[in-house]
């Protein structure tokens, strides 16, 4: 087994929030903890202990008044521990190789490649392109039910298929999910 480190950033802070509390309007999250320490600190501590493949995750939406402070704290995280730690939170095709020159590992897509809960081929290719397959992941966010199905032919019907694919069943407390091949 190995323990996979992560540094969620909101509003320019590292910090752990409640599952399914994050909203976009008014910038909002219940917490369970808010570190006084900076993000670079964690990825040096990460360095130090030989943690490799942790995420680096900006939870504030592009637009949103504390976009730049996650920027800094992510851009912060990824130089201290280049190679050492992959990235998430708006990725898209535009901004995806930046990250990776900043020093990501890899970079982590969802809601830029599934779309109204299909897959978006021609935004995967443009991905693709500015990424490279060897240095994107792809989470599948979790859904609702009738969102894509994950299956042996949606995976093999991708043309460029990324390194990794990391799958979070659509929450439905009436009728529990998983992956059916």
């Amino acid at each position: 087994m190995r323990f996979r480190p992560c540094i969620d950033i909101h509003n320019g802070k590292v910090k752990q929030i409640v599952g399914g509390s994050l909203a976009d309007a008014g910038n909002a999250a219940r917490e369970n903890f808010v570190s006084d320490k900076d993000a670079a600190f964690y990825a040096e501590l990460y360095k130090a202990r030989g943690l490799r493949g942790g995420h680096v995750i900006i939870l504030n939406p592009q637009g949103s008044e504390h976009y730049g402070a996650d920027l800094e704290q992510a851009y912060a995280a990824l130089a201290a521990y280049p190679g050492g730690l992959q990235i998430g939170g708006g990725i898209n095709a535009e901004n995806a190789a930046d990250f990776l020159e900043k020093g990501a590992s890899h970079v982590i897509v969802t809601s830029y490649v599934f779309r109204d809960g299909q897959v978006d081929f021609a935004r995967l290719k443009s991905l693709s392109a500015a990424a490279g397959k060897e240095r994107r992941r792809q989470a599948k966010k979790k859904g609702k039910p009738g969102d894509a199905c994950v299956s042996r032919l949606l995976l093999t019907a991708l043309p460029t298929a990324p390194d990794t694919f990391r799958v979070h069943s659509p929450e439905s407390p009436a009728r529990p999910s998983r992956p059916r091949w």
